[in-house]
Order: structure tokens, then sequence, then C-alpha cells
């Protein structure tokens, strides 16, 4: 009986706990929405005036109405020159322009761009021979950076990002050579799971692809460095001068 109980409350817990902090973050995040707009509301149009509690969620509707307002009047002519003579006003304010633009780079990556965003999961030995990480491919296009690093070098790389675990939002950017990295067939979003989870959510099918790529890798390193060992012993490097009694690349 108390074997059952305990079954029944893991799967009740199981089942709720994902569903109670899912409405805990976005009645925080409606909260906080309504606590910066709802003080600038006209006491005459806020219906906290008139009704015995507050209304949730008011303060967000309200945002989305002028955000989507400002957007329309963006889109015309005048609407954008206003908005070029208030980037202009911030590109005259040292420390305010440069964070400016950083968001605004941002924003419009992320909201106007989102067939540039992260595609594919990959795997790269990080942070050392034998350990592999997993990480999102940002970008394969070219810039400064990779122009830089593929000047005079036949390697091509590409810029990944190396998500953090509990947190995949943090990370660190690298710049890798792209025969080092290993594409995965899972999505993104399996990815991200396995990430914040910890791996402890993924499904068996892509561990043992991720073992078996790992593998692979492992061996064909392995066969690449016994293939040399080989020629080396059997004499296949060049054969010594006769003149200098050295290996012409020796006397080179």
């Amino acid at each position: 009986m108390m074997t059952r109980l305990r079954n029944y409350f893991l799967t009740g817990f199981i089942v709720t706990a994902p569903l109670a902090i899912t409405a805990y973050l976005a009645w925080s995040l409606i909260g906080w929405v309504d606590s910066w707009v709802k003080p600038y509301i006209p006491a005459r149009y806020n219906p906290d005036t008139y009704l015995p509690f507050a209304v949730p969620g008011f303060g967000l509707i309200v945002a989305v109405v002028l955000i989507t307002l400002v957007g329309f009047l963006t889109a015309n002519f005048i609407g954008r020159s206003i908005v070029h003579y208030g980037e202009y006003l911030l590109d005259r304010m040292p420390l305010i322009r440069s964070v400016y633009r950083g968001l605004k780079q941002i924003f419009e990556t992320v909201l106007s761009q989102k067939a540039d965003m992260f595609k594919k999961a990959a795997l790269i030995e990080y942070p050392r021979r034998g350990a592999w990480a997993i990480v999102f491919i940002a970008t394969d296009k070219d810039n400064e950076v990779s122009r830089r690093l593929n000047d005079g070098v036949q390697e091509e790389t590409i810029a990944v990002f190396l998500p953090s675990t509990p947190n995949p939002t943090t990370g660190f950017l690298m710049y890798v050579p792209r025969k080092d990295v290993i594409e995965l067939s899972m999505s993104v979003e399996d990815a991200a799971k396995l990430i914040i989870s910890a791996g402890l959510v993924a499904p068996e099918e892509h561990q043992a692809k991720m073992r078996a790529l790992a593998a692979s890798a492992k061996a064909k390193r392995g066969k690449n460095g016994g293939a040399t060992a080989q020629a080396s012993a059997a004499g296949e490097l060049p054969a010594a001068s006769p003149e200098t009694g050295a290996s012409p690349k020796a006397a080179e």
C-alpha cells in the first residue's frame, strides 16, 4: 500500500510540477509588466479604480497595444524620420550609443532573422581530447574573424556557441575548424533539453548516436596515429643520403 501511494504521489508530482512552474512564471511575468505599466495609466482608464480588486494582465494588454501602435507608426515615413532622429541623438552620447547599438543588433538578429539562428546541434572535443561537449552551430557565413583565421590556412573555421548547464542562455562563442565539428541529427530543441537537464532528458537513440560518433572519431584519430607509426617502423620514410648519411628532409 505504501509503495502504491508513493508511486501515485510521484506520478501526480510529475504531472503537476511542470504545470505549476509554468503558471508561476506566466503569473510572475504578468505581474512584472503590470507593475511597470499600470502606474502610467490614467485612473479613469484603469479598471482597478472601479473594481474592488486588481485586474491581472491589464497592464500587459496595454503594453502589447502600445508596442503594436509604435510599430505601426514607425512603418510610415514620419515615424521612420522620428526614429532616425532619435537614433541620431543617441549616437551623440558616448556610453549610451554603445549599449543601444548592441541591444538593437541583438533584438534584430533574434526577432527579424529567425532563419539565421541556430539550426543544428553538434559535438566538439572540449575542454580536452576525449571529452565531448554539445554546441550549436551559430553561423558559417564569412566575416572578418573567419577571414583572418582562414588567411593562409587551408582549414575552414565556423562559429559555434557552447552553452552552459543548466542555463543555456550563457556560454562561450568559439571559432573552431569545421573538420573538428561533428554535426548531430537531433534537433536544437532536443539538444537544449539535454543541456538544461544535465543529461537526464535525452532519447536513448540520440545518446547511442553520440556515443557512436565519439567512438568513431576516437578510432579514426587512433588509426591515423597508428598508420604514421607503422610507416616509420617499416622504413617507408625517405632513404638516407649517401653523402651525408641523413634523410633528405633531415639534410634540409
